[in-house]
């Protein structure tokens, strides 16, 4: 289905097209997730499925398939609405006025305005400090936010990491996975971060976890909620439930 070319309101011909900081750079694609429906019946494959009932059940989301595979803007989404229900943070300071700074946002799907506000929430200038926006989202000028694009691994771990650093402060510590340099070379420093915090294990394989994250693949639903409660857990362990107002 081709997608209709849209005239930039006068308001925003100054806006500059924007790209999230985290996307994938050109010719850069993400294979197909092995999702095994088996997985799911024992062991950790059962917490994995329960951690999903729960999150519906919270409210964060009604798609409960386990193997649902994720968009940018559902990411951000679920991300966004999990921090502020488990950990009671408001948002509201760093909610941007106007429209959301990348002009690709009114190509989403229908009921868009509940991921348009939390696109507005997660944009920040990338900086941790204390009078910073929320900066899990960056731009550069002439890209696009892509929302429906699905997500990577690696661009999840991404949002993940720069969400502690806001909460926590900087990861300095570093630890490797087997395949640190399949991740492009800007993303590699998330990715030994994410390692080091325990915001990532690495990728489930032929019943086992393995020293290799797997950076290109997509991430299915409980792979989010895996993501993003690794985050809630290691945010409440170094006391970063409130911040200064």
């Amino acid at each position: 289905m081709k997608t209709k070319r849209f005239d930039i309101p006068i308001y925003l011909r100054f806006i500059f097209a924007f790209l999230l900081l985290f996307a994938v750079k050109t010719g850069f694609s993400a294979e197909t997730v092995a999702c095994e429906t088996s997985w799911f019946n024992s062991g950790e494959g059962v917490k994995a499925r329960d951690q999903v009932t729960e999150y519906k059940e919270a409210g964060i989301f009604t798609q409960d398939e386990v193997c649902h595979i994720e968009t940018r803007k559902d990411f951000t989404y679920i991300l966004i609405t999990a921090l502020e229900k488990h950990l009671d943070r408001d948002f509201r300071k760093t909610l941007l006025e106007g429209n959301p700074p990348f002009i690709d946002i009114s190509l989403a799907e229908v009921k868009f305005a509940k991921f348009e506000r939390a696109i507005k929430q997660a944009y920040g200038d990338g900086n941790t400090s204390p009078t910073s926006k929320f900066g899990i989202l960056s731009v550069e000028s002439h890209k696009k936010f892509r929302p429906n694009d699905f997500i990577s691994r690696i661009e999840a771990l991404v949002m993940t990491v720069r969400a502690y650093e806001d909460f926590c402060g900087k990861i300095t510590d570093e630890d490797y996975f087997s395949d640190h340099d399949s991740a492009e070379s800007w993303m590699q420093s998330y990715l030994a971060k994410g390692k080091a915090q325990h915001l990532s294990k690495g990728y489930f394989k032929e019943g086992q976890y393995t020293n290799y994250f797997s950076p290109n693949k997509q991430v299915p639903r409980h792979e989010t909620v895996g993501f993003v409660q690794k985050l809630v857990d290691q945010i409440e362990q170094c006391g970063g439930t409130t911040t200064d107002d």
